[in-house]
């Protein structure tokens, strides 16, 4: 359980802190054991955080999971053009993300692609 720390204490934690998760992670105050947690979407199990660490301090120190389906999955969709016109691609995910768009081809991202990962997205966290 970790409450209250000297500053060098809280600073050598701070600098060795960080939070991985899909969102923006918050800070909670137990009312179990009146301890103070981070938590965020995508981690195992809460954190445990000093009393007087902040919200922006636990924000600055987030690193943002991408969504990737598993290993392994095979997945293909049909998309129509970004630009409204009447060309279809195909956006695919087999081990990494690809796409038919000759914008995908010369930067190896685009907006289909990153389309396709928002549904996904926005399907598992419904």
């Amino acid at each position: 359980m970790i409450k209250h720390l000297t500053d060098k204490e809280l600073q050598s934690f701070k600098d060795n802190f960080k939070i991985e998760g899909y969102f923006a992670p918050t800070t909670i105050i137990s009312v179990l054991n009146d301890q103070k947690y981070a938590i965020c979407i995508g981690m195992k199990d809460w954190m445990p955080i000093p009393d007087l660490m902040t919200q922006l301090d636990v924000h600055q120190r987030w690193i943002k999971k991408e969504f990737t389906p598993k290993v392994g999955v095979k997945f293909s969709k049909k998309i129509n053009s970004s630009r409204g016109g009447k060309t279809i691609y195909t956006v695919s995910y087999t081990d990494k993300w690809s796409c038919t768009c000759s914008g995908f081809k010369f930067r190896g991202k685009c907006a289909h692609v990153e389309q396709v990962k928002s549904e996904f997205k926005s399907k598992i966290n419904a």
